[in-house]
C-alpha cells in the first residue's frame, strides 16, 4: 500500500486516530501531517521500530526535531537538515517506506553528529566527495541492518522491498554473516558496496561538487586555508554504532573508485578550473588532483553532463569586485601612510 492510497482509504491498520501512539521514546512531530497521513507514518513508525536499530536511529531524529511528512518527489525521500524535516515520497509502498524512512533518518543523525549536508568552502573538495558519498553508503547499510533484524523477527517485507535498489548491498551485508564475519564487517561490506553503482556516484558528483562550483560556493572561501577532514574523520562522524565506529576498512575510501571522479566530471572540472584561471581566480587546489576511477561506457564522451554552467561567471565578477576593492583600500593606507 502507497501512502497515496492510504490517504484516500484510511488503509491503515488502525483507522481510530485517538488509540495510536509512536512506539518511541521521543515521539516525531507530525504536526504537518494531515489526520490520515498521520495515522499511516505512526504504523510505518511502529513498524520500523521493531527493529532495535531503527528505533535508535529513529528516536534520534526526533529528538533533534524532526517533522516527517510526504512529499510528490521521483526519488524515494530527502533529509533537510536546515527546515529539520523528513520527506518522503507519496509513490513509495508501505514496505519500501520503512528503510527509506530509517535511511533519512540517519542522515538526521549523521547531521546531529557533525557531518555537513551541504557544500563547505573552508573543506577541500576531495575531503567532501569522501564525506557525502560516505555519508550516503552509511545510511543505506543502517537501513538494511533494520531491515536484517526485521526479517529475524519474521517479518522479511522490507528488505525485499529494498532488493530491488540494493541487491549488491544486501549481497554483501548477508554474504559476509554466512561467512562467519562480525556485524561490523558486514556493515563494512554493505557500505563498500554501494559505491559499485557507477549512476549513483555520477548523480553524487553532480550534486556535490557540480552543483556548487556551478554556483560559485567554493569562492566563498578567500583566506585560502581549509580545515583538515580524514577518511578517520568522517568515519568516526559518520558510520558509528552503539557509540563507536563500525567501518574495519578505511583504506578502501583511499581507493579512486570510492575518492575520485568519472572522466566526465573531471573534463568539466578542467573546463571549470581554466575559465575561473583566466579570470584570475585560483581555483580551490583540490579540484584538479582528484583522481578518476573508470566509468562505464554509458558516460564516456558526455562533457555536457551534467548542463550546468561550470564557471560561476557572476560569482567570479563579485569576487573580483571585492578583491579590487581591497587593493584599493590597501593602496589608499599606503598612501595616507607616506
Amino acid at each position: 500500500m502507497s501512502v497515496t492510497d492510504a490517504f484516500s482509504s484510511q488503509g491503515t491498520k488502525n483507522t481510530n486516530p485517538y488509540e495510536k501512539q509512536q512506539n518511541l521514546a521521543v515521539p516525531f512531530d507530525l504536526s504537518k501531517c494531515g489526520r490520515h497521513e498521520k495515522n499511516y507514518y505512526i504504523d510505518l513508525i511502529n513498524e520500523a521500530a521493531q527493529s532495535e536499530t531503527a528505533k535508535k536511529i529513529l528516536e534520534k531524529a526526533a529528538a533533534e526535531g524532526y517533522k516527517i511528512a510526504s512529499d510528490s518527489m521521483s526519488h524515494l525521500g530527502s533529509c533537510r537538515p536546515k527546515e529539520k524535516e523528513i520527506l518522503l515520497s507519496r509513490s513509495l509502498s508501505f514496505e519500501k517506506a520503512v528503510s527509506s524512512l530509517v535511511h533519512e533518518a540517519r542522515h538526521a543523525g549523521q547531521h546531529a553528529d557533525g557531518a555537513n549536508a551541504y557544500y563547505n568552502p573552508d573543506v577541500l573538495l576531495k575531503d567532501q566527495l569522501v564525506e557525502k558519498r560516505l555519508m550516503e553508503a552509511d545510511a543505506v547499510a543502517m537501513s538494511l541492518l533494520a531491515c536484517h533484524e526485521l526479517k529475524e523477527k519474521g517479518n522479511p517485507e522490507p528488505m525485499e522491498a529494498a532488493s530491488d535498489l540494493y541487491h549488491r548491498e544486501i549481497a554483501a551485508f548477508e554474504d559476509t554473516l554466512k561467512a562467519g564475519g562480525s556485524k561490523e564487517e558486514a556493515m563494512t561490506n554493505c557500505a563498500l558496496a554501494w559505491y559499485e553503482n557507477e549512476g549513483r556516484k555520477f548523480k553524487c558528483e553532480i550534486r556535490h561538487i557540480a552543483a556548487p562550483l556551478s554556483m560559485g560556493e567554493n569562492l566563498n572561501n578567500q583566506t585560502g586555508k581549509y580545515k583538515e577532514l580524514s577518511v578517520q574523520d568522517c568515519i568516526n562522524t559518520i558510520c558509528t554504532m552503539d557509540g563507536k565506529p563500525y567501518f574495519t576498512k578505511p583504506e578502501e575510501l583511499n581507493d579512486p573508485k570510492r575518492c575520485g571522479v568519472s572522466n566526465t566530471m573531471k573534463e568539466w572540472l578542467n573546463v571549470h578550473c581554466n575559465f575561473t584561471r583566466a579570470e584570475g581566480i585560483e581555483p580551490e587546489s583540490s579540484i584538479e588532483k582528484l583522481p578518476i576511477y573508470k566509468p562505464s561506457s554509458v558516460y564516456v564522451g558526455r562533457v555536457d553532463v551534467p548542463p550546468l554552467y561550470p564557471a560561476a561567471r557572476e560569482k567570479i565578477e563579485t569576487v573580483k569586485k571585492q578583491q579590487q576593492t581591497t587593493q584599493a583600500v590597501l593602496a589608499a593606507k599606503v598612501a595616507k601612510s607616506r
